[in-house]
């Protein structure tokens, strides 16, 4: 595998790990906290795509470049399940709403959403990832 998507892989993988220890910190002011989630999932859902799309160019040929369509062509690649697919493209919109549309309640419906629901959805698909370039 090229070495520029292996380290886009990574990076991937940092960015993940980086938003756990946001969301996983207690010991530090509420507010805060969840704006440096915010922040790290917004970092960690521009990675998923973009690093996605590099492994379906250069495994499977497939070129696609917006990132909605880059989940499709994944579920197509069985590269993610048809559940985390529907939770990527929720991610999307919300990654989106939240850069474009920031108010504090939606700060905290997001952030509950990353802690409950979003977190563990880039996880799987780094997991696959990282086997895939592993593997090629």
């Amino acid at each position: 595998m090229d070495q520029l998507i292996t380290r886009r892989i990574k990076d991937f993988g940092d960015a993940i790990a980086s938003l756990k220890e946001a969301i996983d910190r207690k010991d530090i002011d509420a507010m805060f906290r969840r704006d440096t989630a915010l922040l790290r999932f917004e970092l960690a859902a521009e990675f998923a795509p973009k690093v996605t799309r590099q492994i379906l160019d250069a495994v499977y040929s497939v070129q696609v470049s917006i990132p909605k369509e880059v989940f499709r062509e994944a579920l197509q690649a069985r590269l993610v399940s048809e559940d985390d697919t529907e939770m990527f493209l929720e991610m999307v919109d919300d990654r989106n709403r939240m850069v474009h549309d920031y108010n504090e309640r939606f700060a905290d419906t997001l952030f509950k959403k990353v802690v409950e629901a979003y977190a563990p959805v880039p996880n799987r698909l780094y997991d696959t990832l990282r086997k895939k370039s592993e593997r090629e």
